[in-house]
């Protein structure tokens, strides 16, 4: 593998040092507006908080925290199923 000049100055990756026609930048977009940017920052966000709280939890329980998550997990699931039948079912079957 080598690195080529382009004729913008910007180096790309070839292989077996022979030159790409099309170079691999050249074909991506770069369109990232404001509502992406707030999604991608928020994930980040809420992805680093759920591993920040789970390794304090472990540091301070240990191996149980797999177990909090799974009695977590089916008293979400059973909350879900019931707000899910109320949205689905007609108004006359709710009672």
């Amino acid at each position: 593998m080598a690195l080529a000049d382009t004729c913008d100055g910007a180096s790309i990756l070839t292989l077996n040092n022979q030159p790409n026609p099309t170079p691999i930048v050249s074909r991506l977009r770069r369109d990232l507006g404001t509502i992406e940017s707030y999604a991608a920052l928020i994930g980040i966000l809420i992805g680093a908080g759920i591993f920040k709280v789970t390794s304090d939890a472990w540091s301070l329980t240990g191996p149980s925290v797999i177990l909090g998550y799974a009695v977590s997990r089916a008293a979400s699931i059973c909350t879900s199923r019931g707000r899910w039948a109320g949205l689905v079912l007609p108004t006359s079957a709710r009672g």
